[in-house]
């Protein structure tokens, strides 16, 4: 397992790909507090906004973007595996398919986490810098942020762990990217425009409650409460373990060609 890990480290380390992204997530971190500070300083609009204000919406944006990012740190990982028929020349080697299914679950993971790290703290770091003058900026804020942060992370894990757990059960990248799609995107609208027409249906508030992506919001952005945060645990052990042993067991029998 260790020397696999550190192969596939050391493949995705020398590609472009992930740097271009992180770069990316932190220009655009950097850019959404210096926007505000100038709209609130330069322009200033009509309405009050204090740096806590835009720190707690950074963990709403976390919420709701981690989901689509997850799509291109499993595409990272896997590097085109089953796109260019290296998967075969891997099982050949000698590899385990046990240790090629858990290490390219872990290695995904780091590339989700390290980048979320980053742009997070570039993001509280510009943060900071703007908006440290108004006092909104206290201990007990950032307690809260991290609070939260931390509570969101089972759940981001989880998410990474089905995405990569879709990529090993399928072989075509359109077909895994499409379910994962409809999971996390249309799932949530459809079963919310459904409701809004029938709300009657008590099935789909249900359903629509129990979501991940529903989820992970509601522990960003609403006040946390036992209950949310046991709800949001054991969402995060489902998605973590059902789709990984169903796609285990069947990546474990998959013919590989």
């Amino acid at each position: 397992m260790n020397n696999f890990l550190k192969s596939e480290c050391y493949k995705v380390s020398h590609r472009a790909y992930p740097y271009t992204l992180l770069i990316i997530g932190v220009v655009i971190a950097i850019l959404i507090n210096v926007s505000v500070w100038y709209a609130i300083h330069v322009i200033r609009i009509p309405f009050t906004i204090e740096g806590a204000d835009i720190m707690n919406a950074g963990l709403y944006m976390m919420a709701t973007i981690v989901w689509y990012c997850i799509i291109f740190t499993t595409d990272i990982g896997f590097s085109g595996e089953w796109r260019n028929n290296t998967m075969k020349n891997i099982v050949s080697f000698g590899t385990s398919r046990n240790t090629i299914f858990f290490g390219k679950c872990i290695v995904n993971t780091l590339l989700l986490l390290i980048g979320i790290v980053v742009v997070s703290a570039a993001y509280l770091l510009t943060n900071y810098i703007c908006f440290r003058h108004d006092g909104s900026l206290t201990a007990s804020a950032y307690q809260n942020y991290f609070l939260r942060f931390v509570i969101m992370l089972p759940m981001i894990i989880a998410g990474q762990t089905m995405a990569s757990s879709l990529c090993m059960f399928f072989s075509t990248d359109l077909l895994w990217c499409g379910i994962y799609a409809v999971v996390v995107a249309l799932l949530p609208n459809g079963i919310m425009l459904f409701y809004a027409i029938f709300p009657e249906v008590d099935a789909l508030h249900i359903i629509y409650s129990n979501l991940p992506t529903v989820c992970l919001t509601a522990v960003a952005w609403q006040t946390l409460t036992t209950v949310l945060i046991v709800h949001a645990m054991e969402i995060a052990a489902v998605l973590l373990i059902l789709p990984t042993v169903i796609s285990l067991l069947v990546f474990q029998r998959k013919e590989i060609k």
